[in-house]
């Protein structure tokens, strides 16, 4: 699946990170998905490529096969 994960649409904290502006050299070290940032929970999948768009940073996910994931997708 195709995921839109971060615009440069103003948040709801009244900021704006500009999609090129991600460094993102750490995170596709272990590049995980989260379900809503919980870290409590198992990771559901993980990023197998990232990429920016007009105005938005993009991620292509696989799934983990565990249940929870499983459910999640």
């Amino acid at each position: 699946m195709t995921f839109v994960i971060s615009t440069d649409e103003v948040d709801r904290h009244g900021g704006v990170i500009q999609a090129q502006g991600w460094q993102l050299d750490g995170y596709l070290n272990n590049p995980v998905f989260l379900w809503a940032h919980d870290y409590s929970r198992p990771v559901i999948g993980r990023a197998s490529e990232v990429w920016h768009e007009s105005h938005r940073l993009i991620a292509r996910m696989k799934f983990a096969s565990a249940g929870f994931a499983q459910e999640v997708a």
